[in-house]
């Protein structure tokens, strides 16, 4: 429901024979300001729980969240971004926009000042008067002034308006540049998995090579079977197999990449090329999730969400101000004169004042209506709020349990690649002397290629873990001082 205001009864309902109820509403708004029609915006108030179901709550540091990850390369590249992206020259450009909207509405506050001037010559008709047509010119320079009295809060609700829709783009702007530290992040785990994958199948494809070889002497010396060459001629070509696709892959990251940083493909590529081992960094050995409430104060969606709530809440009373009297006051001063050169004769000056009343006494109900319509609104952002709170509580738990669930998955995983490594040496040794078949030597090589590949992508899960669960707690800024509407 949308809240009500003590405010919004602006027209008194008893009658009094020295006034007529408006002129006593316009009297007594024209000396205060209290008359504004409308809902007085409030903050919802939002059950959250206490504490995460998995993580801890103790305070969490986003800002530059990035160099809790360690690589140098990363951080450089995410600078970089930050002044090249055009995603974010793009919202750079939106808030400024929306600056100018604002200030544009809030200079309704003030009265208009202009100018004018003109010439004109006319020559009346002779058939129409009645006697013989004569023509003149006239002269005119001056100024003219307008100023709305915000009677009903007209223009204060429309400020206030503008200016929750200023902070709702400057929030969708954070969010932008909050994306883009992800994406970067993101794209460069992409990278270093692919890489560090193309580097786990070439040295699978030498083992593999080096047990061909072997197995083809034991075959040209009749030792092992034909059986056996094909097997170990298949296993080097299924592995071999493997590369191109993880080739375009990494392709695929760099040219990702290239775009975020808005920086040639090539040049990028040959500075990753040349940035090696270890190819994927490591997580930070702990990291601590904050509280729930903290998701209202950092997440730029939270955040943007509640503001819309704002402007439309302020929108009622625009609203609702349209079904009130609107008191303009009008002014100008000049000069006018027949002759150029009498144009600033004492006796050419002009001036006229007054005040205009517009009141939309019948429309068949269609500012009702668009009340009613903008009560609705307010409904659905509010909805939308709740919903996008509901929705940040889930991503952090989801991540927070995918971050735990992956770290104990790396552990089981290097424990089998340990085993796998061990088993594929001792393989080799049982079937050079005879105590095995090559197939055990085939499993065991197949195996570790997978569980090392297992492995590599499980690793780069965690960071990518890590990515997102900072982005899901509000991303890489911290919010100094508590959100502040504009002036009303």
């Amino acid at each position: 429901m949308v809240p009500t205001s003590p405010h919004n009864s602006a027209v008194p309902a008893t009658k009094n024979r020295h006034a007529s109820p408006i002129a006593l509403a316009i009297a007594l708004c024209v000396f205060s300001s209290a008359c504004v029609v409308g809902p007085d915006y409030v903050v919802p108030t939002t059950d959250l729980p206490d504490a995460w179901q998995t993580g801890s709550g103790e305070t969490v540091e986003v800002r530059d969240w990035w160099s809790t990850i360690g690589d140098a390369k990363l951080t450089e590249l995410i600078e970089r971004s930050q002044a090249k992206n055009l995603d974010v020259r793009a919202a750079l450009a939106r808030i400024e926009e929306a600056q100018a909207v604002f200030r544009i509405t809030d200079g309704r506050r003030s009265p208009s000042l202009d100018a004018t001037g003109g010439y004109s010559r006319s020559e009346s008709s002779e058939a129409f008067q009645g006697f013989p047509s004569s023509s003149q010119s006239s002269f005119d320079v001056g100024l003219s002034s307008s100023w709305e009295i915000d009677l009903f809060g007209h223009v204060r609700r429309s400020i206030e308006a503008a200016g929750a829709n200023y902070e709702m783009v400057l929030e969708s702007s954070r969010g932008v540049l909050i994306s883009l530290h992800s994406d970067v992040a993101q794209a460069y785990i992409d990278i270093r998995l692919n890489q560090q994958r193309i580097a786990i199948a070439l040295t699978n494809v030498s083992n593999q090579k080096k047990s061909l070889q072997y197995v083809t002497k034991r075959h040209d010396s009749g030792v092992a079977s034909g059986l056996d060459l094909a097997q170990a001629q298949s296993n080097v070509a299924s592995t071999e197999a493997l590369i191109p696709q993880l080739e375009h892959s990494l392709t695929r990251s760099i040219h990702r990449l290239a775009v975020l940083l808005n920086e040639p493909y090539p040049d990028l590529r040959s500075e990753l090329e040349a940035h090696t081992e270890p190819w994927l960094p490591s997580p930070p050995p702990r990291i601590t999730s904050g509280l729930p409430a903290d998701l209202l104060r950092r997440r730029p969606d939270v955040r943007e969400a509640e503001r819309a709530l704002a402007a439309e809440t302020a929108t009622v009373g625009i609203e609702k101000a349209d079904l009130y009297p609107r008191l303009n006051l009008a002014a100008s001063l000049g000069l006018q004169s027949g002759k150029l050169d009498e144009l600033f004769d004492s006796d050419a000056r002009r001036w006229s004042i007054g005040p205009s009343v517009l009141w939309n006494l019948f429309d068949g109900d269609r500012a009702r209506g668009g009340v009613e319509a903008q009560e609705a609104r307010v409904r659905q952002a509010l909805a939308r709020y709740e919903q996008t709170i509901l929705l940040a509580l889930e991503e952090v738990e989801s991540t927070l349990s995918a971050h735990m669930r992956e770290g104990e998955r790396v552990e089981a995983l290097t424990r089998a690649v340990d085993a796998y490594r061990r088993s594929s040496s001792l393989s080799e040794e049982l079937y050079l002397s005879g105590q095995t078949n090559f197939q055990n030597v085939l499993d065991a090589q197949r195996n570790l290629l997978d569980f090392e590949d297992q492995l590599a992508v499980s690793q780069a899960n965690v960071l990518l873990d890590v990515i997102a669960l900072y982005l899901a707690l509000g991303g890489s800024w911290e919010p100094t001082e508590p959100q502040q509407k504009k002036d009303q």
